[in-house]
């Protein structure tokens, strides 16, 4: 009866049945077939509707001339093929569902997404189907039938169409073209399947320039990639080929094949040009480059409306822009150093420089290209406890106002007067702007003074001290030397009054130097000419001096007269040789004394305390010995301090030195080098 059928009503799938060796398959010969199974092969081939049975336990697969093309490329051989080896690439599915069939019960769905093989590639395609069980004579299912839909182009033409509402909503009135651009984004990024990957390329000159933004494709190559095939020439159906790998989302499998689509406006011409892929499962036909077409004229419709306020654009622009050079002339204008910097997470966890003006980078020794992007780090002392402090009392107050300590380009620690203020943008970032000074020279002319309040201090003490120990010492003195004298005495009782005479002396010198460093010795100051006392004394000095070590004079001519006590300027010179001595290599030291003409001016005049400006002589005590720490230099001129061994130094040389030039109405100046050496500067008024 099925083959009369055939004969009678052949169709291509009739014909391609009756073909068909069915002897090679689990169904057998199909004169052998059952009533029932004769049955629903005719209700199939029969049918208008694209049907599909799948039969025996291997599920040999049976179908009408209306699944053809549900089939595509698998016809005909799939026709008296097994089920599974047919649709190998939704195993996944079938498997879950077949078993469904088998145990009796149905299965449908409606648009529902399938990837399968068309073409030899996988795409993405969408059926409207339901599977129902088929029973024989017995009860048991012998297989399934299944009736579908390809329901593929309604559902990718409502998808489009969506994406095309969300870009008509775009154009809306007073939108500028920053809107408009942002609003295709977002309508954009809704349909990742029409749209997997895109790019918009803003012109200048006629030409696409720098990307507006990008979906999808993060890399900075990657995107400069497909611009350099954008403006190649000779290119007349703007197909742009993506170059694997170059930062590609993994998350979206782009197709290898874009559109550059060029957006125009009536005044401008092309404004942009939008570069588009799909995604690889999604295939490029010509309703999806008619889709694509679409969303080149919303673009351009979106344009054109904010174009029709131009010119209150310009203006809003040109406004903005004064604002701008307003805000660079003050940022770049003033004095102070300026940071601006963004915070993430609480302020004391990480801290983003922004920008730095000329004044800051000035102080901090850096350019604003070095700075921009990095952590706070780079210019703070991370580790520092007043940092800890500051950050956290701006982030309580939303203010800092105080004494900081900055990290310069040298890693040089920089004292700073400053102000950082938290604040919040209108999107929620906080960020912070610190204003600052450098206030090291201030801190350090602060120590200075403090120190030099105390050593004062401790010089009124240690003046009164002496001065009454002195008034006993001569007492004392003067009693010793009457017994020396006295020849009453036998010869241990005069050793004995000697030994007293010799220690009272030495008291006697010890409190002359206190009091030289209390500026209250007695002085017996005339007109001297320096370079004549530094002649005199050098055979003494050069008697300090013994191996390989030597004196050197370097003496200015027509060096101008100084009024001073020319024996305690010896004595001074003497310790400072000395100290020189102390400090030089065992072989190859030399000490050079120097004199010459001095002018203090403005610039010169902090570097000596109190000195008005005007002519002076200096005198210098070079050495090219071991130097002197850095922590030992602000203690050089207190009393008893000492950076020889114990035992050879008393620590009131330099203090009386020190107290000596300052009743002369001069001063004294260190400089040292570790590893180098150090020069001592007398600097005293010169007479006319």
């Amino acid at each position: 009866m099925l083959l009369d059928l055939i004969a009678f009503c052949p169709t291509k799938m009739r014909r391609l049945v009756a073909a068909t060796d069915w002897g090679v398959t689990s169904l057998g010969p199909m004169r052998d077939w059952s009533p029932e199974l004769r049955a629903q092969v005719q209700l199939c081939l029969d049918s208008e509707h694209p049907m599909l049975l799948a039969l025996g336990d291997d599920l040999v697969q049976i179908y009408n001339d209306g699944y053809i093309p549900i089939l595509a490329d698998k016809h005909p051989a799939a026709l008296g093929r097994p089920l599974m080896e047919t649709w190998s690439e939704i195993e996944d599915f079938l498997t879950p569902a077949v078993e469904e069939l088998r145990g009796g019960g149905t299965l449908s769905q409606t648009d529902f997404p399938l990837v399968m093989r068309r073409n030899g590639k996988l795409a993405e395609l969408h059926f409207t189907f339901s599977f129902s069980p088929l029973r024989s004579g017995d009860g048991v299912t012998s297989g399934f039938l299944s009736v579908a839909s390809n329901t593929s182009t309604r559902v990718w033409n409502e998808r489009r169409a969506a994406t095309l509402d969300r870009l008509a909503e775009t154009a809306r009135p007073n939108a500028s073209p920053k809107e408009v651009w942002d609003g295709v984004r977002h309508a954009l990024t809704s349909n990742t399947r029409d749209v997997a990957a895109a790019v918009l390329f803003a012109h200048r000159d006629g030409r696409p320039c720098e990307p507006i933004w990008s979906i999808g494709i993060s890399a900075r190559r990657e995107v400069a990639r497909l611009r350099a095939q954008v403006v190649r020439p000779g290119n007349p159906r703007r197909q742009i080929k993506i170059l694997r790998p170059g930062g590609v989302s993994a998350k979206r499998q782009i197709g290898e094949i874009g559109i550059a689509l060029p957006v125009r406006t009536r005044q401008q011409g092309v404004v942009a040009t939008l570069v588009v892929f799909p995604h690889e499962l999604v295939p490029v036909t010509r309703r999806l480059l008619g889709f694509y077409n679409g969303l080149r004229n919303a673009c351009e419709r979106s344009l054109e409306i904010a174009a029709a306020n131009r010119e209150e654009i310009i203006a809003l622009r040109n406004e903005l822009a004064e604002a701008d050079i307003r805000y660079q002339f003050l940022f770049e204008s003033l004095g102070e150093g300026v940071i601006y910097t963004t915070i993430e997470g609480r302020a004391a966890e990480s801290e983003r420089i922004l920008a730095v003006n000329a004044s800051g980078c000035r102080m901090l020794g850096y350019t604003n290209a070095d700075l921009t992007g990095s952590a706070r780090e780079k210019v703070l002392f991370d580790g520092d406890p007043l940092l800890s402090q500051a950050l956290l009392q701006r982030e309580k107050q939303g203010i800092f106002r105080g004494e900081l300590k900055l990290r310069r380009a040298d890693g040089a620690p920089l004292w700073a007067d400053l102000t950082s203020n938290l604040m919040t943008d209108e999107t929620g970032r906080r960020q912070a702007v610190t204003v600052f000074r450098d206030a090291t020279q201030r801190r350090e002319m602060e120590q200075k003074a403090k120190h030099t309040e105390r050593l004062e201090a401790l010089g009124q003490l240690t003046g009164g001290v002496a001065h009454d120990f002195n008034n006993l010492l001569t007492v004392f003195l003067g009693g010793a030397d009457e017994l020396v004298k006295d020849s009453a005495l036998g010869p241990y009782e005069r050793e004995l009054a000697g030994t007293m005479k010799a220690a009272a002396e030495r008291g006697h010198r010890l409190t002359g130097q206190l009091l030289a460093y209390a500026r209250r010795q007695d002085l017996r100051p005339r007109r001297v000419d320096v370079n004549r006392v530094i002649v005199d004394s050098a055979p003494l000095l050069r008697r300090l001096f013994t191996g390989g070590m030597g004196l050197r004079l370097d003496l200015a001519k027509e060096l101008p007269c100084v009024k001073l006590d020319s024996g305690k300027f010896q004595t001074a010179l003497l310790n400072l040789v000395a100290n020189a001595r102390d400090a030089m290599p065992a072989a190859g030291g030399y000490v050079r004394i120097v004199t010459e003409n001095l002018r203090l001016g403005a610039s010169e005049q902090g570097l000596y305390a109190g000195l008005p400006g005007g002519r002076y002589v200096r005198v210098s005590v070079e050495d090219n010995g071991t130097g002197i720490a850095e922590d030992a230099m602000v203690r050089l001129f207190e009393p008893y301090f000492t950076t020889k061994p114990l035992g050879e130094g008393t620590g009131l040389g330099l203090p009386m030195v020190q107290g000596f030039m300052a009743q002369s109405g001069g001063d004294v100046r260190i400089e040292s080098e570790w590893g180098k050496g150090t020069s001592v500067h007398l600097v005293l008024p010169a007479l006319r």
